[in-house]
Parts: C-alpha cells; sequence; structure tokens
C-alpha cells in the first residue's frame, strides 16, 4: 500500500516534491481540488475520480504518493501561474491530475475524466510499469 505524504498548499510542494525526485526512484503525485470545513470538495471531477485514484492507486502502489491539494476553486480557476500548472515539469492541466515520475522524469500521467475510468493505465501508474 502507497505511503501517502499529504502537501496540503502549492506553498509546501516544492521541498517535498524535491525530496522525493532526490531519493525516490518511483513516486506518484495526485494533484486534487481540497475539500471546505464540511468534507465536500469545489472540484466535482475529483469526487467523480477520488474512488479510482484511491481503489486502484492507493491501494496497489508501492511508493510514496504525494497527494496534493488545491484547497480552493479560486486558487485555481483561471490563474494560468500556479504553481501545478506552471511548474515545467508538472504541467497539470486541471485537477484532479495523477503523475508516475520514475527516475526524475514524468512517464505517465491521467488527467482526464476518460483517463480516471481507465483502470488499466491507473494500475499501471500504480504499478510503475
Amino acid at each position: 500500500m502507497a505511503e501517502v505524504i499529504q502537501v496540503p498548499t502549492s506553498a509546501d510542494f516544492l521541498p517535498i516534491f524535491e525530496k522525493c525526485k532526490a531519493e525516490e526512484q518511483f513516486f506518484i503525485c495526485v494533484i486534487t481540488g481540497g475539500n471546505d470545513d464540511q468534507g465536500k470538495s469545489w472540484c466535482p471531477d475529483c469526487v467523480v475520480a477520488k474512488p479510482n485514484i484511491e481503489n486502484i492507486i492507493l491501494k496497489n502502489a508501492d511508493c510514496k504518493v504525494l497527494w496534493c491539494n488545491v484547497p480552493t476553486r479560486a486558487e485555481w480557476v483561471g490563474k494560468s501561474d500556479h504553481l501545478y500548472k506552471a511548474h515545467e515539469e508538472v504541467k497539470a492541466k486541471g485537477v484532479p491530475t495523477v503523475l508516475l515520475y520514475a527516475d526524475g522524469q514524468i512517464v505517465m500521467r491521467a488527467q482526464t475524466d476518460e483517463d480516471f475510468q481507465n483502470e488499466e493505465l491507473l494500475m499501471a501508474i500504480a504499478k510503475h510499469e
């Protein structure tokens, strides 16, 4: 089972990300919309994808998983300079996004509704195949 490392805001991301790149052969990065005080996500696509992320990726991965939250819709929508969008490697086009890093580079990603319904893709990310 995956070792999940919570990354509550993008301000916390870079040091954790760089440490994983330096120390881990494989790791997964999940970028998702955060939850409000009642536990409800602002991101409807994240709500739909979350069961497959948890039941396929988290249950089958044997590596670290950085769970990165975008706390509010206002921090994401219309912000092309958001770190997760602007970072030269991450380049998230939306939330949710799941990235597999292998040997310091992205080798696989899931970021569309179809990707999050593709169990083979999600399992390949989890097992870093």
